[in-house]
């Protein structure tokens, strides 16, 4: 009866005097954070183990719930959470509980408060066994796809492949790394300058957050119908620490001046552009400074109806059981700036072989934009098979919106 508690928004109640346990646990159950033992890779605690000197825990031999005896109308939030983390937690957008809290009171049965986890936050059951609608694709397959080859693709298989992947329906695709490559540069030229992008279809390219790149970048893409402009930077702990040994606030103005640069250039340059952001690396990063860096680069994006962004969640490589990186994703989904304006995008790997269920459960986790290749055939590992995903959602009566026919 162990789930995950979320600050952002609870409800405090009394229980009537003689309510027994079952009861109790018909009604309500106790959430505590994932997120509060990721960094030890600590597996949740036991409920006594966590909060012992805030409360007592009512056990029945089977279940294990706390019982809180301290809160009152007017706890902050960030105390709330201290006492299950024991460490200070921060939360400014909900400072207090008081329009949420019933003053506690001791109760005859001994069960005096439960916390329950209210509106959208509610995961006392899973409402979804299954993906309910096609996710937008973008097809990688030219970009980690090409990566994955021992001798990359000629601008003329470039060519017959970009043209399979229209005809399977993807309605984006990256076409690669055009300042990083001759070949990519010429392929993405080619497809502008003889008019080979449909209406409906979008191109993407992916860039690095340095200026000489990411002006190249914008080079190469001049007149494209529309465009995909994929900015990243590596945001991890053991990329900031050991390798370019750079301070959070260092790496998060890479990825500021980063935004700053394809903003202005987009103004500067013909075309039509969109902007996408990933922190690389981003499973191996805490969410909380994730979110920091993200919610940056939106401030200077500034995200609307008519200027949708992409937030592209990277397994770069996997780490985790496939609940960890939905839960990340779900935090991020929940939390992020200008929310109805941005697209929150994943990019599974396969290094634990688990990048179809990282997907299927973060797309239940909130992502609405999968980026992955036919068959999986990727960089490393492997990138998500976009077929297996496409056939599962056919398992289930759910149209993925792409042709896999012969």
């Amino acid at each position: 009866k162990r789930a995950r508690f979320n600050a952002s928004s609870i409800t405090v109640r009394d229980s009537e005097p003689g309510t027994t346990f079952e009861e109790v646990l018909e009604l309500y159950i106790v959430y505590i954070s994932e997120f509060d033992f990721l960094k030890g890779n600590k597996t949740i605690y036991h409920l006594e183990k966590v909060v012992r000197e805030t409360g007592v825990v009512v056990d029945d031999g089977l279940h294990e719930i706390f019982v809180n005896t301290v809160v009152d109308d007017g706890t902050d939030i960030a105390e709330l959470m201290s006492c299950f983390t024991k460490k200070e937690v921060k939360n400014p957008k909900f400072p207090k509980l008081s329009s949420e809290v019933t003053r506690l009171k001791e109760t005859e049965g001994g069960v005096q408060v439960v916390c329950e986890v209210m509106q959208q936050y509610e995961r006392i059951a899973i409402k979804k066994d299954h993906i309910e609608k096609a996710p937008a694709w973008c097809s990688v397959d030219m970009r980690d796809g090409n990566q994955s080859l021992v001798i990359p693709m000629s601008l003329e298989e470039k060519l017959e492949y970009y043209k399979l992947l229209l005809e399977v329906g993807f309605k984006e695709i990256e076409v690669g790394f055009p300042a990083a490559s001759e070949t990519e540069y010429e392929f993405l030229r080619t497809l502008i300058d003889n008019n080979m992008i449909p209406d409906d279809v979008t191109v993407q390219v992916l860039t690095q957050c340095r200026e000489h790149i990411i002006r190249k970048t914008f080079d190469a893409c001049k007149g494209a119908p529309c465009a995909i402009i994929h900015f990243y930077n590596s945001v991890s702990v053991a990329q900031r620490e050991q390798v370019f040994k750079k301070s959070k606030e260092e790496i998060k103005k890479i990825a500021v001046d980063g935004a700053k640069l394809v903003k202005k250039l987009a103004g500067e340059y013909e075309g039509n552009f969109r902007f996408e952001y990933s922190p690389e690396s981003f499973t191996g990063t805490e969410p909380e400074y994730a979110l920091e860096v993200c919610n940056a680069v939106l401030d200077v994006l500034e995200p609307s109806e008519e200027n949708n962004v992409i937030i592209n969640l990277p397994v770069t490589v996997e780490m985790s059981l496939p609940h960890v990186y939905a839960s990340q994703v779900e935090y991020m989904s929940e939390n992020l700036k200008y929310r109805e304006f941005v697209t929150v995008s994943l990019h599974p790997h396969n290094d634990r072989g688990t990048g179809v269920a990282d997907t299927e459960l973060a797309l239940l986790a909130g992502a609405d934009r999968v980026e992955g290749t036919l068959f999986g055939n990727g960089e490393r590992t492997g990138n998500v098979d976009v077929v297996t995903l496409a056939m599962n959602m056919y398992s289930h009566g759910v149209d993925p919106k792409l042709d896999l026919s012969d």
